[in-house]
Protein backbone atom coordinates (compact mmCIF):
# COMPACT_ATOMS: atom_id res chain seq x y z
CA UNK A 1 0.00 0.00 0.00
CA UNK A 2 2.70 2.03 1.24
CA UNK A 3 4.66 1.28 -2.12
CA UNK A 4 1.34 2.45 -4.61
CA UNK A 5 1.10 5.28 -2.69
CA UNK A 6 4.75 6.46 -3.36
CA UNK A 7 4.16 5.59 -6.77
CA UNK A 8 1.08 7.75 -7.30
CA UNK A 9 2.90 10.89 -5.60
CA UNK A 10 5.71 10.31 -7.33
CA UNK A 11 3.64 10.20 -10.53
CA UNK A 12 1.88 13.32 -9.44
CA UNK A 13 5.05 15.14 -8.94
CA UNK A 14 6.52 14.15 -12.49
CA UNK A 15 3.33 15.32 -13.95
CA UNK A 16 3.10 18.74 -11.92
CA UNK A 17 6.69 19.48 -13.17
CA UNK A 18 6.19 18.52 -16.91
CA UNK A 19 3.06 20.52 -16.60
CA UNK A 20 4.63 23.68 -15.36
CA UNK A 21 7.61 23.54 -17.37
CA UNK A 22 5.37 23.37 -20.73
CA UNK A 23 3.18 26.54 -19.11
CA UNK A 24 6.57 28.55 -18.68
CA UNK A 25 7.80 27.58 -21.95
CA UNK A 26 4.48 28.46 -23.61
CA UNK A 27 4.22 31.66 -21.67
CA UNK A 28 8.15 32.60 -23.00
CA UNK A 29 7.22 31.76 -26.45
CA UNK A 30 4.20 34.15 -26.21
CA UNK A 31 5.97 37.00 -24.81
CA UNK A 32 6.30 40.18 -27.05
CA UNK A 33 9.42 41.56 -27.55
CA UNK A 34 9.08 45.27 -29.22
CA UNK A 35 9.35 45.31 -33.08
CA UNK A 36 8.84 41.37 -33.77
CA UNK A 37 5.97 39.27 -34.58
CA UNK A 38 6.12 35.79 -36.54
CA UNK A 39 7.10 37.06 -39.83
CA UNK A 40 8.61 40.69 -39.99
CA UNK A 41 11.56 42.32 -37.21
CA UNK A 42 10.95 46.30 -37.57
CA UNK A 43 14.17 48.40 -36.64
CA UNK A 44 14.73 51.63 -37.19
CA UNK A 45 17.10 54.48 -38.28
CA UNK A 46 17.21 57.90 -37.30
CA UNK A 47 18.99 60.53 -39.44
CA UNK A 48 19.13 63.75 -40.95
CA UNK A 49 16.92 63.65 -44.37
CA UNK A 50 16.50 67.62 -44.59
CA UNK A 51 18.87 69.54 -42.85
CA UNK A 52 22.44 71.15 -43.01
CA UNK A 53 23.81 67.18 -43.49
CA UNK A 54 21.31 65.29 -45.71
CA UNK A 55 23.64 65.21 -48.46
CA UNK A 56 26.78 64.01 -46.63
CA UNK A 57 24.26 61.36 -44.99
CA UNK A 58 22.27 60.33 -48.40
CA UNK A 59 24.79 57.71 -49.19
CA UNK A 60 24.43 55.81 -45.31
CA UNK A 61 20.59 55.95 -45.91
CA UNK A 62 20.96 54.18 -49.13
CA UNK A 63 23.17 51.60 -48.28
CA UNK A 64 21.44 50.31 -45.35
CA UNK A 65 18.14 50.82 -47.40
CA UNK A 66 19.61 48.52 -49.85
CA UNK A 67 21.17 45.75 -47.81
CA UNK A 68 17.92 45.17 -46.16
CA UNK A 69 15.90 45.03 -49.60
CA UNK A 70 18.34 42.61 -50.77
CA UNK A 71 17.73 40.86 -47.40
CA UNK A 72 13.86 40.52 -47.99
CA UNK A 73 14.12 39.87 -51.51
CA UNK A 74 16.49 36.72 -50.71
CA UNK A 75 13.35 35.62 -47.90
CA UNK A 76 14.76 37.34 -44.88
CA UNK A 77 15.91 35.98 -42.12
CA UNK A 78 14.92 32.87 -40.13
CA UNK A 79 11.31 33.34 -41.47
CA UNK A 80 11.14 37.12 -40.72
CA UNK A 81 11.06 40.16 -43.38
CA UNK A 82 13.06 43.37 -42.42
CA UNK A 83 10.57 46.53 -42.07
CA UNK A 84 12.91 49.92 -42.14
CA UNK A 85 11.32 52.92 -40.28
CA UNK A 86 13.02 55.88 -40.92
CA UNK A 87 13.15 59.22 -38.97
CA UNK A 88 14.17 62.48 -39.75
CA UNK A 89 15.95 64.93 -37.06
CA UNK A 90 16.81 67.40 -39.14
CA UNK A 91 20.47 67.73 -37.24
CA UNK A 92 18.41 68.66 -33.94
CA UNK A 93 18.99 66.62 -30.91
CA UNK A 94 15.14 67.81 -29.55
CA UNK A 95 13.69 66.02 -32.81
CA UNK A 96 16.22 63.33 -32.27
CA UNK A 97 14.71 62.27 -29.35
CA UNK A 98 11.23 63.10 -30.39
CA UNK A 99 11.93 60.42 -33.34
CA UNK A 100 13.66 57.48 -31.04
CA UNK A 101 10.56 58.28 -28.70
CA UNK A 102 7.83 57.99 -31.66
CA UNK A 103 10.44 54.45 -33.18
CA UNK A 104 10.05 53.06 -29.48
CA UNK A 105 6.54 53.58 -29.07
CA UNK A 106 5.50 52.49 -32.30
CA UNK A 107 7.40 49.06 -31.61
CA UNK A 108 11.11 48.52 -33.14
CA UNK A 109 13.43 45.74 -32.04
CA UNK A 110 16.32 48.14 -32.57
CA UNK A 111 17.88 50.83 -34.16
CA UNK A 112 20.22 50.11 -37.29
CA UNK A 113 21.82 53.74 -38.19
CA UNK A 114 21.99 57.38 -36.43
CA UNK A 115 24.45 59.86 -37.22
CA UNK A 116 25.31 63.10 -35.12
CA UNK A 117 27.22 63.07 -31.70
CA UNK A 118 25.30 66.22 -30.43
CA UNK A 119 22.31 64.18 -30.98
CA UNK A 120 23.20 61.13 -29.34
CA UNK A 121 24.40 62.99 -26.35
CA UNK A 122 20.39 63.61 -26.18
CA UNK A 123 19.27 59.96 -27.23
CA UNK A 124 21.75 58.25 -24.78
CA UNK A 125 20.35 57.64 -21.53
CA UNK A 126 17.18 56.81 -23.15
CA UNK A 127 18.73 54.27 -25.18
CA UNK A 128 20.44 52.74 -22.21
CA UNK A 129 17.00 53.18 -20.20
CA UNK A 130 14.95 51.09 -23.22
CA UNK A 131 17.66 48.76 -23.60
CA UNK A 132 17.60 49.17 -27.36
CA UNK A 133 20.68 47.55 -29.32
CA UNK A 134 22.13 50.13 -31.44
CA UNK A 135 23.68 49.01 -34.57
CA UNK A 136 26.44 51.10 -36.76
CA UNK A 137 25.87 54.59 -36.00
CA UNK A 138 27.56 57.00 -38.58
CA UNK A 139 30.25 58.31 -35.17
CA UNK A 140 32.34 56.55 -32.89
CA UNK A 141 32.46 58.56 -29.55
CA UNK A 142 33.51 57.26 -26.65
CA UNK A 143 29.90 57.89 -25.06
CA UNK A 144 28.57 55.57 -27.63
CA UNK A 145 31.46 53.26 -26.89
CA UNK A 146 30.93 53.47 -23.30
CA UNK A 147 27.12 52.40 -23.66
CA UNK A 148 26.09 48.69 -22.87
CA UNK A 149 23.70 48.87 -26.35
CA UNK A 150 25.61 50.41 -29.00
CA UNK A 151 27.84 48.26 -31.76
CA UNK A 152 29.96 50.56 -33.65
CA UNK A 153 31.55 50.03 -37.14
CA UNK A 154 33.16 53.36 -37.39
CA UNK A 155 36.52 54.09 -36.39
CA UNK A 156 36.78 55.61 -33.16
CA UNK A 157 38.04 58.99 -32.85
CA UNK A 158 40.42 58.07 -30.47
CA UNK A 159 41.84 55.81 -33.32
CA UNK A 160 40.98 58.75 -36.19
CA UNK A 161 42.66 61.77 -34.53
CA UNK A 162 45.75 59.02 -33.20
CA UNK A 163 46.10 58.53 -37.46
CA UNK A 164 45.68 61.88 -38.96
CA UNK A 165 48.37 63.02 -36.51
CA UNK A 166 50.72 60.23 -37.44
CA UNK A 167 50.14 61.52 -41.23
CA UNK A 168 50.79 64.67 -40.65
CA UNK A 169 54.17 63.83 -38.93
CA UNK A 170 54.96 61.23 -41.55
CA UNK A 171 54.43 63.56 -44.67
CA UNK A 172 56.78 66.23 -42.84
CA UNK A 173 59.27 63.52 -41.92
CA UNK A 174 63.13 64.88 -42.47
CA UNK A 175 61.82 68.81 -41.53
CA UNK A 176 61.11 68.47 -38.10
CA UNK A 177 58.37 68.07 -36.17
CA UNK A 178 54.98 69.82 -38.35
CA UNK A 179 52.75 72.62 -36.37
CA UNK A 180 49.15 71.67 -36.96
CA UNK A 181 45.67 74.08 -37.37
CA UNK A 182 42.58 72.31 -36.24
CA UNK A 183 39.28 72.97 -37.41
CA UNK A 184 36.57 71.21 -35.83
CA UNK A 185 32.11 71.53 -36.62
CA UNK A 186 29.89 72.81 -33.54
CA UNK A 187 28.68 69.91 -31.76
CA UNK A 188 29.48 67.74 -28.72
CA UNK A 189 32.33 65.47 -30.66
CA UNK A 190 34.28 68.18 -31.66
CA UNK A 191 35.64 68.35 -28.44
CA UNK A 192 36.68 64.78 -28.00
CA UNK A 193 38.10 64.77 -31.83
CA UNK A 194 40.01 68.05 -30.76
CA UNK A 195 41.18 66.64 -27.78
CA UNK A 196 42.13 63.20 -29.53
CA UNK A 197 44.41 65.12 -32.21
CA UNK A 198 45.68 66.89 -29.23
CA UNK A 199 46.77 64.08 -27.10
CA UNK A 200 48.74 62.69 -29.71
CA UNK A 201 50.44 65.84 -30.63
CA UNK A 202 51.39 66.46 -27.40
CA UNK A 203 52.68 62.43 -27.26
CA UNK A 204 54.65 63.26 -30.25
CA UNK A 205 55.94 66.52 -29.48
CA UNK A 206 53.96 67.98 -32.22
CA UNK A 207 52.48 71.83 -31.86
CA UNK A 208 48.80 72.46 -32.30
CA UNK A 209 48.83 76.10 -33.54
CA UNK A 210 45.54 76.59 -34.07
CA UNK A 211 42.47 75.35 -32.89
CA UNK A 212 39.23 76.48 -34.12
CA UNK A 213 35.22 75.52 -34.33
CA UNK A 214 33.54 76.53 -37.06
CA UNK A 215 29.40 76.87 -37.78
CA UNK A 216 27.76 74.68 -39.93
CA UNK A 217 26.38 77.62 -40.98
CA UNK A 218 29.66 79.74 -42.38
CA UNK A 219 29.67 80.39 -45.99
CA UNK A 220 33.36 81.65 -45.57
CA UNK A 221 36.60 80.34 -43.39
CA UNK A 222 39.12 83.49 -44.99
CA UNK A 223 39.41 84.08 -41.08
CA UNK A 224 40.67 81.04 -40.05
CA UNK A 225 43.04 80.53 -43.23
CA UNK A 226 44.22 83.22 -42.12
CA UNK A 227 45.45 82.56 -38.92
CA UNK A 228 46.66 79.20 -39.79
CA UNK A 229 49.03 81.10 -41.55
CA UNK A 230 49.63 83.77 -39.40
CA UNK A 231 50.78 80.70 -37.37
CA UNK A 232 52.84 78.97 -39.85
CA UNK A 233 50.77 76.08 -39.60
CA UNK A 234 52.72 73.19 -42.14
CA UNK A 235 49.56 70.82 -42.15
CA UNK A 236 45.64 71.50 -41.72
CA UNK A 237 43.31 68.81 -39.71
CA UNK A 238 39.74 68.61 -40.53
CA UNK A 239 36.79 67.55 -39.26
CA UNK A 240 33.68 68.60 -41.27
CA UNK A 241 30.75 67.83 -43.33
CA UNK A 242 31.04 68.60 -47.75
CA UNK A 243 30.20 71.86 -47.15
CA UNK A 244 32.68 73.16 -44.77
CA UNK A 245 35.45 71.12 -46.17
CA UNK A 246 34.66 72.66 -49.54
CA UNK A 247 34.45 76.10 -48.37
CA UNK A 248 37.93 75.84 -46.80
CA UNK A 249 39.75 74.38 -49.67
CA UNK A 250 38.83 77.13 -51.84
CA UNK A 251 39.40 80.12 -49.41
CA UNK A 252 43.01 78.21 -48.68
CA UNK A 253 43.12 78.29 -52.93
CA UNK A 254 42.28 81.72 -53.04
CA UNK A 255 45.10 82.93 -50.38
CA UNK A 256 47.96 81.28 -51.32
CA UNK A 257 47.12 78.23 -48.81
CA UNK A 258 46.43 75.34 -51.12
CA UNK A 259 50.02 73.65 -50.93
CA UNK A 260 49.61 72.87 -47.22
CA UNK A 261 48.41 69.40 -46.67
CA UNK A 262 44.47 68.94 -45.72
CA UNK A 263 43.87 65.97 -43.33
CA UNK A 264 40.10 65.57 -43.58
CA UNK A 265 37.81 62.24 -42.21
CA UNK A 266 34.58 60.08 -42.33
CA UNK A 267 31.42 61.68 -44.19
CA UNK A 268 33.68 64.12 -46.21
CA UNK A 269 35.56 61.76 -47.84
CA UNK A 270 33.44 62.24 -51.08
CA UNK A 271 34.25 62.95 -54.68
CA UNK A 272 32.20 65.97 -54.68
CA UNK A 273 34.52 67.78 -52.40
CA UNK A 274 37.33 67.31 -55.20
CA UNK A 275 35.31 67.95 -57.99
CA UNK A 276 33.56 71.33 -56.10
CA UNK A 277 36.55 72.45 -54.78
CA UNK A 278 38.39 71.91 -58.25
CA UNK A 279 41.86 69.95 -58.56
CA UNK A 280 44.30 72.67 -57.68
CA UNK A 281 42.42 73.58 -54.75
CA UNK A 282 42.03 70.05 -53.62
CA UNK A 283 45.43 68.88 -54.52
CA UNK A 284 46.53 68.75 -51.19
CA UNK A 285 43.74 66.77 -49.33
CA UNK A 286 43.35 63.19 -48.58
CA UNK A 287 40.76 61.73 -46.38
CA UNK A 288 40.81 58.90 -43.99
CA UNK A 289 37.73 56.16 -44.05
CA UNK A 290 37.44 52.75 -42.71
CA UNK A 291 35.36 51.58 -45.91
CA UNK A 292 36.31 50.37 -49.68
CA UNK A 293 34.64 52.41 -52.46
CA UNK A 294 31.97 50.41 -54.67
CA UNK A 295 33.92 49.37 -57.80
CA UNK A 296 37.09 48.15 -55.92
CA UNK A 297 37.69 44.47 -56.24
CA UNK A 298 36.49 41.79 -53.82
CA UNK A 299 32.59 39.53 -53.25
CA UNK A 300 31.11 41.95 -50.77
CA UNK A 301 32.30 44.44 -53.26
CA UNK A 302 30.58 42.75 -56.13
CA UNK A 303 27.38 42.07 -54.08
CA UNK A 304 27.38 45.62 -53.65
CA UNK A 305 27.75 46.67 -57.65
CA UNK A 306 24.79 43.83 -58.09
CA UNK A 307 22.01 45.27 -55.44
CA UNK A 308 23.06 48.96 -57.18
CA UNK A 309 21.88 47.30 -60.78
CA UNK A 310 18.81 45.83 -59.37
CA UNK A 311 17.56 48.41 -57.50
CA UNK A 312 18.92 51.51 -60.01
CA UNK A 313 20.88 53.20 -56.97
CA UNK A 314 22.05 56.41 -58.35
CA UNK A 315 26.10 56.42 -58.98
CA UNK A 316 25.85 60.27 -57.36
CA UNK A 317 25.38 58.35 -53.85
CA UNK A 318 26.93 55.08 -54.34
CA UNK A 319 30.15 56.69 -55.48
CA UNK A 320 31.69 57.73 -51.90
CA UNK A 321 32.23 55.78 -48.95
CA UNK A 322 29.02 56.60 -46.79
CA UNK A 323 27.13 53.87 -49.29
CA UNK A 324 29.37 51.12 -47.95
CA UNK A 325 29.31 52.24 -44.29
CA UNK A 326 25.10 52.18 -44.28
CA UNK A 327 25.83 48.80 -46.50
CA UNK A 328 27.68 47.02 -43.31
CA UNK A 329 25.25 48.74 -40.93
CA UNK A 330 22.60 46.53 -42.78
CA UNK A 331 24.95 43.76 -43.32
CA UNK A 332 26.48 43.27 -38.85
CA UNK A 333 22.50 43.13 -37.73
CA UNK A 334 21.29 40.59 -40.43
CA UNK A 335 24.02 38.61 -39.55
CA UNK A 336 23.54 38.85 -36.01
CA UNK A 337 19.65 38.08 -36.75
CA UNK A 338 20.92 35.11 -38.20
CA UNK A 339 23.05 33.76 -35.52
CA UNK A 340 20.08 34.67 -33.08
CA UNK A 341 17.88 32.05 -34.68
CA UNK A 342 14.18 32.33 -34.69
CA UNK A 343 13.43 33.26 -31.16
CA UNK A 344 14.63 36.71 -31.53
CA UNK A 345 14.61 38.74 -28.22
CA UNK A 346 17.33 41.51 -27.22
CA UNK A 347 19.26 39.99 -25.14
CA UNK A 348 19.89 36.71 -27.64
CA UNK A 349 20.22 39.53 -30.22
CA UNK A 350 23.39 41.03 -28.61
CA UNK A 351 24.56 37.72 -27.44
CA UNK A 352 24.98 36.91 -31.05
CA UNK A 353 26.27 40.13 -31.91
CA UNK A 354 29.20 39.50 -29.36
CA UNK A 355 30.04 36.18 -31.00
CA UNK A 356 31.28 37.92 -34.13
CA UNK A 357 34.80 37.72 -34.92
CA UNK A 358 37.18 38.40 -37.70
CA UNK A 359 33.74 38.88 -40.16
CA UNK A 360 34.87 39.30 -43.12
CA UNK A 361 32.80 41.85 -45.00
CA UNK A 362 34.59 40.49 -48.66
CA UNK A 363 36.56 43.65 -49.24
CA UNK A 364 33.86 46.16 -48.34
CA UNK A 365 36.03 46.81 -44.47
CA UNK A 366 38.77 45.57 -42.67
CA UNK A 367 37.62 42.53 -40.27
CA UNK A 368 35.12 43.51 -37.62
CA UNK A 369 35.08 42.01 -34.06
CA UNK A 370 32.64 42.54 -31.57
CA UNK A 371 32.48 40.92 -27.98
CA UNK A 372 31.26 41.74 -24.20
CA UNK A 373 32.77 45.25 -23.71
CA UNK A 374 34.08 45.53 -27.13
CA UNK A 375 31.68 47.46 -28.87
CA UNK A 376 34.24 49.14 -31.73
CA UNK A 377 34.13 46.29 -34.49
CA UNK A 378 36.48 48.22 -36.98
CA UNK A 379 40.05 49.15 -36.66
CA UNK A 380 41.66 49.28 -39.47
CA UNK A 381 41.05 52.51 -42.35
CA UNK A 382 43.02 53.51 -45.21
CA UNK A 383 44.03 57.39 -46.58
CA UNK A 384 41.87 58.60 -49.77
CA UNK A 385 42.38 61.00 -52.58
CA UNK A 386 40.82 61.72 -56.03
CA UNK A 387 41.58 61.11 -59.43
CA UNK A 388 39.67 63.52 -61.56
CA UNK A 389 40.01 61.53 -64.95
CA UNK A 390 38.60 58.44 -63.57
CA UNK A 391 36.05 60.39 -61.24
CA UNK A 392 36.76 58.12 -58.54
CA UNK A 393 38.33 57.50 -54.79
CA UNK A 394 41.87 56.24 -55.02
CA UNK A 395 43.46 54.68 -51.75
CA UNK A 396 47.03 56.31 -50.93
CA UNK A 397 47.69 53.58 -48.29
CA UNK A 398 47.35 49.68 -47.17
CA UNK A 399 44.89 49.78 -44.73
CA UNK A 400 46.80 51.03 -41.14
CA UNK A 401 45.47 50.34 -38.00
CA UNK A 402 46.41 52.58 -34.41
CA UNK A 403 49.26 50.93 -32.69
Amino acid sequence: MKRELSRILFFGLFLAIVIGFNKTTEAQSTVKVPGVTGTTVTVGGIFDLSGPLAATEAGHVQGLKDYIQMTNDKGGVNGRKIVLKLEDDQWKTDKAIAAFRKLNEEGIFALVGQVGSTQWTGLDPEIREEKIPVIGPGQTTKMQSDNAYCYNIMLAYSDMTALMVKQAVEKHKGSGKPKLALFTPEGASSIEFAEGVKSTAAKLGVPVVVNEMISYSASEMAGQVMKMKQAQADAVIILANITILTIYLRDAARLGASNIPVYSAYSSVKPVVWETAGKDASSQNIGINPFAPIYEKGPGLEEMRSAVAKYNTSPSITGDLTYPHGWIAGKVFVEALKRTGKDLTREKFIKAIESIKNFDTGGVSGPINFGPGQRNGIKTARWYSYDFSKKQLIPVSPWVTNK
